[in-house]
């Protein structure tokens, strides 16, 4: 009875743990977590990256939605991954390496008005904070990879 017992238990731990491992793995986007597959890309004297990162910072955008930022004027490896990126969305050759964009997934994102207002559904807000009065106007291209 004692071996009956003890299998019956071991096995039940075994289905808990898989249970508990299986939702551990999903991901809806904003938990927190590594996600290498959603980028910010900017460069440290962009003004348009300047302001994206201004709306990251007042409205607690990484504690809400999971990303990775990247510089890409002082890191030779992050202008290539972004110039990559960018190829695989087909963006036009004018388009390709240029910042601010957000990779999501195999979605490239450019321009600092389409990322702020991707962080702001994602983060569900309807009107947010940027400090700076002025209003900029970005072009958006947005595509997916294959």
């Amino acid at each position: 009875m004692n071996k009956a017992l003890t299998f019956i238990l071991v096995a039940v731990g075994v289905i808990i743990l898989s249970i508990v491992l299986i939702f551990s793995l999903k991901n809806d986007g904003k938990t927190t977590g590594t996600n290498t597959e959603r980028v910010f890309y900017y460069g440290s004297t962009c003004p348009h990256c300047k302001l994206v990162e201004e709306f990251i910072k007042n409205n607690n955008v990484k504690a809400k939605y999971d990303f990775t930022e990247k510089e890409v004027y002082g890191s030779k490896t992050n202008a290539d991954e972004l110039i990559k990126r960018g190829t695989a969305c087909g963006l036009d050759k004018d388009s390709i390496g240029a910042v601010p964009m957000f990779w999501d997934n195999g979605t490239c994102i450019l321009g600092d008005q389409p990322i702020i207002d991707l962080f702001k559904k994602q983060i569900g807000v309807t009107s947010a904070s940027i400090s700076s009065s002025s209003s900029s106007t970005s072009s958006s291209s947005s595509s997916t990879s294959s």
